[in-house]
Formats: structure tokens, C-alpha cells, sequence
């Protein structure tokens, strides 16, 4: 694993370096977003493996990631159009049970750090408010879904169609077919007790 190579350096410059590169690809990432949709160019699946690559990093959970860099990633990864959000859920599909519930984790722990010490502890704003935990809820969805399909749920989940509540789009019945890799009764269920 390339990031274990690079942790074994132990080397606080090394894993400055990379959080710094992935404030600066989140950033870049939701700026091309923005002219792409400005310009009505299509957005590519090759865009897709630079989250990939990042959510692959076994220290988002850790605070300095948390703080800066991960909140920029979520970012970005929620501003993606729906369809390269959809081939996402279909890349995560493939992954098996333990990376999905590392990736959930990663979502609750930013989520938690966000409610303990967040904007809203100091001032008026409302932990609905706050993009990072709201972001964080959207790409649990996205986990969600891609556990629906690795779990053997035969028809893609129809998160083309129809908005939630989240902002992104997302099927709202769970259809009865085979269990999604990570064991839940319904999408508020998974959300909630992750």
C-alpha cells in the first residue's frame, strides 16, 4: 500500500505535505466543477480516481485531516455531478464490507468532531448548517448505495432520480432483495447508526 510506504517514513513533513496537497485538490477539484458547469462541459470518470485515491488514505481519521483537509475533499466530492456521483457508488460497490465501514467511519468521525467543535458551539448556526457535516451525510449515502450494490442488490439503486432531503438524489424504498454489505433495515437506519 503506497500509504503505508510513505507513513513508514515517519516523517511529519511527509504527512504535511500530503494533507496540503489535498486542501489545495479539493479546492481545485470544486473550482473546475464550477467552470465546467459555467461552460456546460461534461464532466469525466477520470475525475473519479483522485477521490478514489484520497478516501484510500488510512489516516482520515485522524484530526489534522479532519481539521482542513478532508472537510475540502467532502466538498468536492458532493459538488460532482450526479451521474460521476452514481459511477462512484458503482466503483465502491466493489469494494468489500471492512473498506465500505472504513469509509462510514471516516463520515462519523467528521461528523462528531464537527458537533464537538464546530462553528454552532460559539456561535448561533445550526448543525444543519454546517457544509462539512451535512457533506458527510451525503457521501454516507453514497456508501450506503454503493453497500446496496457490493451486497448483490441487482438493479442500481435509482440515485439518478429523485432528491432527498441531503440535496443529492437517492432512491427512498429499499427494495427486498439480498442484504447490502454493511447489515441495515433502511437509509435512515444506515445514516443514523453509523
Amino acid at each position: 500500500d503506497t500509504y503505508q510506504l510513505l507513513f513508514e517514513l515517519d516523517q511529519e513533513v511527509v504527512e504535511n505535505a500530503i494533507i496540503n496537497a489535498f486542501n489545495a485538490l479539493g479546492n481545485s477539484i470544486e473550482i473546475e466543477m464550477k467552470q465546467r458547469e459555467s461552460n456546460q462541459r461534461e464532466t469525466s470518470d477520470v475525475d473519479l480516481h483522485q477521490f478514489v485515491i484520497v478516501m484510500l488514505n488510512p489516516n482520515l481519521h485522524s484530526p489534522e485531516y479532519l481539521e482542513s483537509a478532508l472537510p475540502n475533499i467532502l466538498r468536492a466530492m458532493t459538488s460532482l455531478p450526479m451521474k460521476l456521483q452514481g459511477t462512484l457508488v458503482k466503483y465502491w460497490s466493489k469494494f468489500p464490507a471492512s473498506e465500505l465501514r472504513k469509509l462510514l467511519d471516516v463520515f462519523q468521525q467528521m461528523i462528531t468532531v464537527r458537533i464537538l467543535t464546530g462553528p454552532h458551539t460559539t456561535t448561533g448556526l445550526s448543525v444543519n448548517d454546517d457544509q462539512p457535516v451535512t457533506n458527510s451525510v451525503r457521501c454516507m449515502e453514497m456508501v450506503y448505495f454503493a453497500s446496496l450494490l457490493g451486497g448483490g442488490h441487482h438493479e442500481a439503486p435509482s440515485y439518478l432520480d429523485e432528491p432527498t432531503t441531503s440535496g443529492s438524489t437517492a432512491s427512498t424504498e429499499d427494495k427486498d432483495t439480498d442484504m447490502p454489505l454493511v447489515p441495515v433495515q433502511s437509509r435512515e437506519e444506515f445514516i443514523r447508526n453509523t
